[in-house]
C-alpha cells in the first residue's frame, strides 16, 4: 500500500495467501524471545491486548507444543478489544503430541484496531513455546489489564464466546502466528 490522500494515509493490506502474518500479542514481539515454555491452569483463559496497524486476512493459526498432555485440548484465538466477541480461533486442538501445529481456519479479515490474543487448555500439563515473562517489559501491560486472566473459563479446551473481565497478571505468552 502506502501513499495516502487528503483524506488520510492509505491502509496497509496483508491479504495475499502465503505472504504476511502477525504474532499473537501484536505485530511486534515486545519481550525477549526465549526457549521458555508456559503451562496453564486447566480451563483458564489468558489474554494479551495488542494494536494491529494494518488489515490482515487470517487463514492459518500456528503454535508449538513443547510438553504434551495425552487426551487434552487447547485453543488459540482473537477477540475484539472488549472481549465481547470471539473473532477467530483454532477450536479444540489435541495436545497429545509435541511439535509445530498449523490449523487452517475460515478466513477472517482483521481490520486495523485493538484486539485480544487469547489461549487456553483443558489441562495443566501441556506447555507451549513462549515469550518469557519479563517484569521489566510486561508490567506495562499488567497494570491497565492489557494482559492477564479472563473471568470466563474455557470448556474442554475451547475458548468461550466472551472473555468477561480481565484481571491483570504477569505471564509468559505462547508464541502463536496468525498467518495469511
Amino acid at each position: 500500500s502506502g501513499g495516502g490522500s487528503a483524506a488520510g494515509a492509505a491502509l496497509a493490506v496483508i491479504g495475499t495467501s502465503g505472504q504476511g502474518y502477525l504474532f499473537g500479542g501484536g505485530p511486534f514481539l515486545t519481550v525477549s524471545l526465549a526457549t521458555a515454555t508456559t503451562a496453564l491452569t486447566a480451563n483458564q483463559v489468558r489474554v494479551r491486548q495488542f494494536v494491529l496497524p494494518e488489515r490482515v486476512t487470517i487463514s492459518t493459526i500456528n503454535f508449538q507444543i513443547s510438553t504434551l498432555a495425552a487426551g487434552g485440548f487447547c485453543d488459540f484465538g482473537l477477540y475484539n478489544a472488549g472481549g465481547t466477541t470471539k473473532l477467530v480461533s483454532t477450536g479444540a486442538q489435541a495436545t497429545d503430541a509435541t511439535g509445530f501445529i498449523a490449523v487452517a481456519v475460515t478466513a477472517y479479515v482483521a481490520e486495523p484496531g485493538v484486539y485480544l490474543y487469547a489461549w487456553t487448555a483443558d489441562n495443566a500439563t501441556v506447555a507451549f513455546y513462549a515469550m518469557a515473562a519479563n517484569s521489566t517489559n510486561d508490567n506495562f501491560f499488567v497494570a491497565p489489564n492489557f494482559q492477564g486472566t479472563a473471568a470466563n473459563a474455557s470448556v474442554a479446551g475451547v475458548l468461550p464466546a466472551t472473555t468477561g473481565a480481565i484481571t491483570g497478571a504477569l505471564q509468559s505468552m505462547p508464541i502463536c502466528m496468525f498467518r495469511v
